[in-house]
């Protein structure tokens, strides 16, 4: 991966779980017009409800965990 892509990821990972939600969306929306077909519309589909799976959990952890 070229240094670009790694410092985007590091980007990602330091933003707040909403404002990952809406990145991830905008990728996986903008993926599909460089879809080159090496991913099937249906391993991308898992691969998209995996990682919203996860932003939940982390979501729900943050919740739980900050004072109200």
């Amino acid at each position: 991966m070229s240094e670009a892509g790694l410092r985007l990821l590091q980007s990602f990972d330091s933003l707040a779980i909403a404002e990952k939600r809406e990145v991830l969306t905008e990728l996986l929306k903008r993926a599909t017009d460089w879809f080159d077909g090496d991913l099937l519309p249906d391993e991308l589909v898992a691969l998209a409800d995996e990682q919203f799976q996860r932003l939940d959990k982390e979501e729900a952890s943050e919740y739980s965990s900050s004072p109200r």
